[in-house]
């Protein structure tokens, strides 16, 4: 059955696994390059990889706001095999 699969389908499969958890090292997790969300990261104990692919941190709204929690946004700008 699985030979019919299309390959977004085979990766669907490979990252929806819980028993063993799937490997994330090669996922992009935004979270880790947000240090507010440290905890938060922890606390899942799922964890991708911050520098899966090349991303540029471009922020948003004024750098000087004294919200408790600052927004980011980020760009990518690599990604491999493209």
């Amino acid at each position: 059955m699985d030979t019919d699969w299309t390959p977004f389908r085979v990766a669907e499969k490979k990252y929806k696994a819980r028993f063993p958890p799937p490997d994330l090292s090669d996922v992009l997790d935004l979270a880790l390059l947000d240090d507010i969300r440290s905890s938060e990261v922890e606390r899942t104990g799922w964890k991708g990889c911050a520098d899966a692919v090349l991303t540029k941190d471009i922020g948003l709204g004024d750098a000087q706001a004294t919200t408790a929690r600052a927004r980011k946004a980020f760009t990518v700008t690599g990604i491999p095999g493209v």
